[in-house]
């Protein structure tokens, strides 16, 4: 059975946040004042060895527990199952996401970056997927352009899974992804660089309730 896709998706950056410590901090504090359902955390530390992901992973499920928040771990389900968490988010250029259900048996989400590729996403092995960049971020420009709010409102009707919006969402223009049909909202530094991540949390969440309808 398909397990929701969240309502907000923060993705993990420990410089962003003050380093570890601060990152797991500000993560709790956000899931405290957060709707249940609506949180799901990504690691994403690219540069940490595969144990400190682990580790890393194991701290972010431990704190998160009591609030019900999946944790999915970037591209390695092993390092998923290692360390207890929820899920494993797959690279669009990375494993084939129907092997991956076959393997695991945790939740499945996937990074997009056309329509096309969402069209060939199946419930029965990807429960959500990332869509993006929708505006400009630094991070993505190399991949091309962002492809805009248009551009995400014909994925979302494609989609055979639902579509969680990423890529230089902010306060100040995630308004325009009202309407748009997006699940949810992924975000990094619009949180976790937020002088209170908890409030922009909050005010990311309830953005992402007016994305959802069409």
């Amino acid at each position: 059975m398909p397990h929701p896709a969240p309502r907000l998706y923060v993705i993990s950056d420990r410089r962003l946040a003050g380093g570890i410590a601060g990152m797991l901090d500000s993560l709790c504090r956000i899931a405290a004042v957060l709707a249940p359902g609506t949180l799901a955390v990504q690691v994403r530390e690219k540069d940490l060895a595969p144990r400190d992901i682990v580790a890393l992973a194991r701290s972010m499920v431990g704190c998160l527990a009591p609030w019900g928040v999946p944790v999915l771990v970037n591209d390695r389900f092993d390092l998923a199952k290692a360390s207890g968490a929820a899920g494993v988010h797959l690279s669009s250029s990375g494993l084939d996401p129907v092997e991956v259900r076959k393997a695991y048996g945790g939740i499945v989400s996937v990074s997009t970056h056309s329509a096309a590729e969402l069209s060939r996403l199946h419930p029965a092995n990807v429960d959500f997927a990332v869509f993006g960049p929708i505006f400009d971020t630094p991070s993505k420009r190399p991949h091309g352009p962002p492809l805009g709010v248009e551009a995400l409102c014909h994925a979302v009707r494609v989609s055979g899974v639902p579509v969680v919006a990423l890529g230089g969402i902010r306060l100040g223009n995630v308004g325009l992804l009202s309407g748009s049909g997006a699940a949810g909202i992924a975000t990094i530094s619009a949180v976790l660089a937020a002088p209170d991540p908890a409030e922009a949390a909050c005010r990311m969440a309830d953005a992402a309730v007016a994305a959802r309808s069409h």
